[in-house]
């Protein structure tokens, strides 16, 4: 169980005409899956940037890889773009919660 998560935002994942959520859905579960320890994606709505999240040890000898990773070849063969890094507390992965 992490505390920490490694997250890398991306924008442009396709033409903004063609995009759906479903189309950017399958690109990061792609990406999420060629690239360990990622331990979800997340697509927003409206716009369908996607949210990759890395396990706090990716970069170390246990899984080696720069920071920021590169920009993975299937958000780079539709144009997409990094547009923010952090490695930073992460609620993301938590449940969600009904009083809001």
């Amino acid at each position: 169980n992490n505390d920490y998560y490694k997250t890398v935002w991306y924008r442009n994942i396709g033409e903004s005409g063609v995009r759906t959520f479903d189309s950017v859905k399958a690109i990061m579960e792609q990406v999420c899956n060629d690239m360990l320890p990622c331990v979800g994606i997340l697509v927003l709505d409206p716009g369908y940037d996607g949210i990759l999240l890395l396990d706090r040890r990716y970069g170390t000898s246990e899984y080696p890889g720069q920071w920021p990773p590169d920009l993975h070849p299937a958000l780079q063969a539709v144009g997409a773009e990094q547009a923010w890094e952090a490695y930073s507390d992460s609620q993301a992965l938590a449940p969600a919660n009904p009083s809001r």
